[in-house]
């Protein structure tokens, strides 16, 4: 399921590969209990901070109230999600935000806390299966949360090829910010 929030990332870096990774000008959001490794937050493309106008909706002070369990949960290494939730593009019907993990296949088999879920997979099998995927979740709704019919669209993700193909219900033929300049 496509979900409709805005892209967001925590990279999770062993202090001594701070500097290695260019982060050392950039304002770390947590600190791991042991101080082996720093928490970042980041929308799609750049390094933000809780509190500030750049916070991304929320997510930066998010990631900083969870950081311990963030630290445990996700581990070294970098994790990309959908941010969702009130006053995040249509809120996906949620009533708090949560972060949905985009690598559903690392993260299937876990049990993650109500706070933290993973993007939904409608199905798996030929790429042909797109469309009766993309039409069971337009008649049927949201997986995250059921009886939610503005689903936004489908997200195929091609194994062989490593890359995701988006279907969106309306206005696939353009590009969304398009759209959103057009109204």
């Amino acid at each position: 399921q496509k979900l409709n929030g805005t892209n967001a990332q925590i990279k999770i870096v062993h202090a001594s590969q701070i500097e290695n990774e260019g982060l050392i000008d950039v304002s770390s959001t947590a600190v791991s209990s042991d101080d082996q490794f720093e928490m970042y937050s980041g929308s799609r493309k750049k390094w933000i901070s809780p509190g500030k106008q750049t916070d991304n909706f929320g997510f930066a002070g998010w990631c900083l109230g969870h950081s311990q369990e963030l630290f445990e949960i996700l581990g070294e290494g970098t994790h990309f999600g959908e941010w969702c939730g009130p006053g995040i593009q249509n809120g996906e019907g949620l009533t708090e935000k949560k972060l949905f993990l985009f690598n559903t296949h690392r993260w299937s088999d876990g049990v993650l806390p109500e706070w933290l879920g993973v993007v939904p997979t409608l199905g798996t099998g030929p790429i042909e299966n797109w469309s009766r995927f993309a039409d069971q979740l337009s008649d049927n709704g949201s997986y995250v949360v059921p009886g939610f019919m503005n689903v936004e669209g489908i997200v195929i993700y091609h194994m062989q090829s490593g890359a995701g193909f988006k279907y969106t219900y309306e206005g696939d033929d353009s590009h969304k910010w398009q759209l959103a300049q057009q109204s």
